[in-house]
């Protein structure tokens, strides 16, 4: 375990804001988030050092998954055609060279290299990079501050739900500006701690996720960040999702009654609902979206001048 100082080295001190488990693979121990006085952005410490971290992330780790066919499934594909989640969106440009962060075993890669896109990635796992390598792509395994000099020039950069678990954020996202071409575009998405969920979930709240969640962003701070990395944001969206709340409601009941078989296995069936859940309650996303109120934000931004 290590200490984390606040990435804009503030001097004002930190206050308690909530202290979690590990809510995805139940692993042992309690983890500390605070909120720097100074500035506002939260962050888990202490936390598990870059050398232990992966044992948080076991082989069944969802994002690890190939999906079948090597996209989505059915009804995903067919919802996200018909509906604006604002999940994997990206800024209206031209066709060029893509690089995603923690691209896992490539099924974003793939998609966009369905449209034309010339794509690589980087990746933390070395069992989900040999996958996405075994598919054809080219896929590091380093830091994205230290990544070979081959990996720039890119038009557009993408992460999803990666930044949040990132030791350095404020120095990768720093060299991945370097790392794009003049004019470059962004697209991130990191959930979103000034939603009404973490309030009223409390540690039960299914996107705080300690301990791989290091760094808890509002909008304010990611705005912030990438300002301070050399990118202009653009546009802030809260995602049309609020798959999150069966999530936090199963952990809840858990939480509630631990020793019932029962209440375990629901957590579980609701965390799968997902998708489902959140067509039937697209008209309730909508709404908290608009109010800035969903769990996920996906931002645009360019690389700036």
């Amino acid at each position: 375990m290590e200490s984390a100082a606040c990435p804009f080295r503030c001097d004002g001190g930190d206050e308690p804001v909530i202290a979690a488990r590990d809510r995805l693979h139940d692993m042992p121990g309690r983890f500390q988030v605070v909120r720097c006085r100074t500035c506002g952005l939260m962050r888990t410490t202490p936390r598990p050092t870059p050398g232990e971290i992966m044992r948080y992330y076991p082989s069944d780790y969802q994002p690890y998954r190939v999906a079948e066919g090597g996209g989505a499934s059915t009804l995903r594909r067919i919802a996200q055609a018909v509906i604006d989640f604002r999940t994997e969106t990206v800024p209206d440009m031209p066709v060029g060279r893509m690089l995603e962060i923690g691209c896992a075993s490539g099924n974003f890669l793939h998609k966009m290299q369905g449209r034309g896109w010339q794509v690589a990635g980087v990746e933390a796992s070395d069992t989900a990079a040999a996958q996405a390598r075994t598919r054809g792509f080219d896929v590091a395994t380093s830091r994205i501050e230290d990544l070979p000099e081959r990996f720039e020039g890119y038009d557009l950069v993408v992460g999803w739900m990666v930044v949040e678990h990132l030791h350095e954020p404020l120095a990768a996202l720093a060299e991945l500006a370097r790392r794009a071409r003049p004019g470059g575009r962004l697209a991130i998405s990191v959930p979103n701690a000034a939603a009404w969920g973490r309030r009223a979930f409390g540690e039960n709240w299914f996107a705080l996720q300690t301990p791989t969640h290091l760094t808890h962003f509002t909008p304010a701070t990611i705005r912030r960040m990438l300002q301070e990395a050399g990118w202009e944001v653009e546009r802030i969206m809260c995602q049309r999702i609020i798959s999150d709340i069966p999530a936090s409601l199963g952990n809840l009941l858990a939480d509630r009654f631990p020793d019932s078989s029962r209440m375990q296995k629901l957590r579980w069936r609701l965390r799968e609902t997902g998708l489902a859940f959140n067509l039937a309650a697209y008209p309730a996303a909508y709404l908290l979206a608009a109010l800035g109120q969903t769990d996920r934000l996906t931002v645009h931004a360019r690389k700036g001048g």
